[in-house]
């Protein structure tokens, strides 16, 4: 089984499209066939994110793909399919594009005639970014599951989360190695006022997690046992893990 990293940021309820809108910032917008509506609240927004159903917590039916789309539907998850974009000065960023391309490059050699290889090479902005995707994201508006479907209550139901899940191996090793793709998801922790925010490596070993953004700052990489554990207990083992000064 490959690797299969996620970016978790939990958030209050209330800033959450705002929290979509600061991620719609750093995403490549592909067109109108890549735009979803969603509401939250009563309030409606369009995102450069392609739609890909939703998941019952469990058994019940999958909602409605009519937009706009009810993202606070009670025991669901909604999932979408988008590419942001990250510094390509960046080594991990750069290695990564590199690799892609040498990819995309090898298979249009095998057949030329097939210009939709083109379409595949990474696109670039103007500000020296370069979009890396499929990243998966997943959006909560129900925590009383866990991902692993498990019935909990230590969120309380004013918190919500966004996932963003690696696609690939290759992907997972850039999102715990690349500072660029750490400042991205500092940046849109801060922006949309995070409360919490970890890499989940819970594939791997040992499985565990890394805090970048608790309470309002950004943490340096302190390493708690596991990415869905309750706030409390993630203060606790960030606070353990800090020096005595």
């Amino acid at each position: 089984m490959g690797l299969s990293y996620s970016y978790l940021v939990f958030m209050e309820r209330a800033k959450f499209l705002d929290a979509l809108q600061t991620v719609a910032a750093f995403a490549e917008d592909t067109g109108p066939d890549a735009r979803t509506a969603v509401a939250l609240c009563g309030r409606a927004i369009t995102l450069p994110f392609a739609y890909s159903g939703s998941a019952a917590l469990p058994d019940l039916d999958p909602v409605s793909y009519e937009a706009p789309i009810a993202l606070d539907t009670p025991r669901h998850t909604h999932g979408f399919r988008t590419s942001l974009f990250f510094e390509e000065a960046d080594e991990a960023v750069a290695s990564y594009v590199e690799g892609w391309t040498r990819g995309v490059r090898s298979e249009w050699k095998r057949d030329p005639t097939n210009a939709a290889f083109q379409d595949w090479l990474p696109p670039r902005d103007d500000r020296g970014r370069a979009a890396i995707g499929y990243i998966y994201l997943t959006v909560w508006t129900d925590l009383s599951y866990d991902e692993d479907l498990e019935a909990r209550d230590d969120y309380g139901p004013d918190l919500v989360l966004l996932q963003f899940t690696a696609a690939t191996s290759d992907m997972s090793r850039l999102f715990e190695e690349s500072a660029a793709v750490r400042r991205a998801f500092v940046s849109h922790a801060a922006g949309c006022g995070a409360v919490c925010g970890l890499l989940d490596r819970r594939n791997s070993d040992p499985g565990d997690a890394v805090v970048f953004w608790l309470d309002g700052r950004e943490h340096q990489g302190t390493v708690v046992s596991r990415a869905w554990l309750p706030l409390d207990e993630i203060r606790r083992q960030v606070a353990a893990a800090a020096p005595d000064v």
